[in-house]
């Protein structure tokens, strides 16, 4: 059951709830916020209500044969579409959701919390960029046109729809006029990137972050992760379950610990330990290295917090304070070059993303970062 699986958001559960309750849910509706709040699983639990045979449940029974077929995704009436590149092979226009589908239910079904950029990596070996296409909308289109095949609804779920861009165009008609029984669900990161057309003709739901209670019970009871490291991985998370997850499932090492040896490094300009760094900063996988860069952007908006709000400001447990406060205090870092570390550590993981190898990047950014601290300067380019 999809409604099981939700992670917090309990007040938007029970509107929803309450809209299937009173059969007043719109057949348009865009769930807005990271990947990392919930919106695909809670795009899901709607199907699964809609679809389910058995009507007494408000959430779908979980027993019968649709609500099964929704679990598995693979219920003949519920569609879905999601951003993709060229698929090897075949024409980019001609590429759609159906080429990637087998390997995005698997890693759906594996974890739907699975952030966009996850899974242009998974799809893509260069730096692409993802879209839904003309193709894909107008296969969108034809799919909800025709008769449901088990029921009298049909659902579809658009993952990602900022990535729709002006072929949102193609769908404005059905989203103001859709055929009976059909419900659109549009999964965004931020409406900034959609259509103001098309928003307008949509209900908007905008998700909150996940309370940190509710993240560490999940991760310690379905991933085993330890009471001390699941807190510290949600107080860092700021709400998004998929950070948090990758926070937790690093190393026993602290991510702290490695962020603070790299400053040391840097502040001393031990060189011989910038190589050696380096290296091992190389030997990571990616998301290990985003994931360090990211806890290394917490750092920095920690000190920000501390020097204008005071350490209770500060979302880490009291030895990391102790821990961040002592390398503070070596460093004299003042809000400016807190600003231009920012840039710095956003530069290195953007050349990552697009596949420079992360030794290169580490090294250059880490010879950046001693300029930085040593007082002089650098706005990395």
């Amino acid at each position: 059951m999809w409604s099981s699986g939700i992670i917090g958001q309990d007040k938007v559960k029970n509107t929803l709830n309450k809209s299937i309750q009173q059969d007043t849910l719109p057949h348009a509706m865009i769930l807005e916020g990271s990947s990392g709040y919930g919106g695909l699983p809670l795009g899901l639990m709607i199907a699964q209500a809609l679809l389910c045979t058995e009507s007494e449940h408000d959430l779908g029974c979980g027993q019968c044969k649709s609500c099964h077929q929704v679990d598995d995704l693979i219920h003949p009436d519920l569609h879905i579409a999601f951003p993709v590149v060229r698929k090897e092979g075949v024409e980019r226009k001609n590429t759609t959701s159906k080429d990637f589908m087998p390997l995005w239910r698997d890693m759906i079904l594996e974890n739907p919390y699975l952030s966009y950029n996850d899974w242009i990596r998974a799809i893509s070996k260069t730096s692409a960029n993802g879209d839904i296409n003309v193709k894909e909308c107008n296969d969108i289109i034809r799919q909800l046109s025709l008769q449901a095949f088990a029921g009298t609804r049909k659902v579809q779920v658009i993952w990602i729809a900022d990535e729709i861009g002006t072929n949102g165009n193609k769908l404005l008609k059905l989203v103001e006029e859709p055929p009976p029984g059909t419900f659109l669900i549009f999964i965004c990161l931020n409406t900034e990137k959609m259509l103001g057309t098309l928003i307008s003709r949509c209900q908007v739901i905008r998700l909150s972050p996940i309370d940190d209670a509710s993240i560490v019970k999940v991760l310690m009871e379905k991933y085993q992760v330890a009471h001390d490291l699941a807190h510290q991985s949600a107080l860092l998370s700021d709400g998004d379950f998929s950070q948090a997850l990758t926070y937790a499932q690093l190393e026993e090492d602290t991510l702290l610990d490695h962020v603070l040896q790299w400053i040391q490094l840097c502040r001393i300009r031990d060189y011989h330990g910038i190589r050696n760094w380096s290296v091992a900063f190389g030997q990571m996988n990616t998301e290990e290295q985003k994931t360090l860069l990211s806890y290394f952007l917490k750092v920095l908006e920690s000190i920000i917090y501390g020097l204008l709000l005071g350490d209770q400001a500060i979302r880490m447990n009291e030895l990391d304070k102790k821990k961040l406060k002592s390398c503070v205090s070596n460093l004299h870092l003042s809000v400016v070059e807190i600003e231009i570390l920012n840039d710095l550590i956003a530069d290195m993981t953007s050349k990552i993303e697009r596949y420079v190898p992360g030794r290169m990047v580490m090294f250059d950014g880490s010879l950046s970062l001693s300029r930085i601290l040593s007082g002089k300067i650098h706005h990395p380019g």
